[in-house]
């Protein structure tokens, strides 16, 4: 009888511990869960965050060729206007210029 109730006493620990180790799983499961939900928002932000940088390197990009652009029609309107500003001085002394 000794035996049998050391047996059940053993089979009890043995059910106590299962469900202690089950119990273990499910609450790691959840984390696990949690942490794999955590890991693919982080995937995704970095995902956005690349196209945006992308973006905005093309902005950048664009913004350095229009201001090339700009730079270069600036010097043709001064180039222009200082041209226009010798042809009006001439226009203005018509006997100076034929001299």
């Amino acid at each position: 009888m000794t035996l049998s109730v050391q047996r059940a006493a053993s089979f009890a620990s043995v059910g106590h511990r299962f469900i202690v180790k089950s119990h273990e799983v499910q609450v790691l499961r959840a984390q696990l869960v949690i942490e794999r939900n955590l890991v693919e928002d982080c995937q995704r932000t970095i995902r956005r965050l690349k196209r945006e940088r992308a973006k905005t390197l093309e902005t950048q990009h664009q913004l350095e060729i229009l201001h090339e652009e700009n730079q270069k029609l600036s010097k043709m309107v001064d180039f222009y206007s200082k041209d226009m500003q010798k042809q009006l001085k001439a226009l203005d002394r018509p006997g100076k210029s034929a001299q």
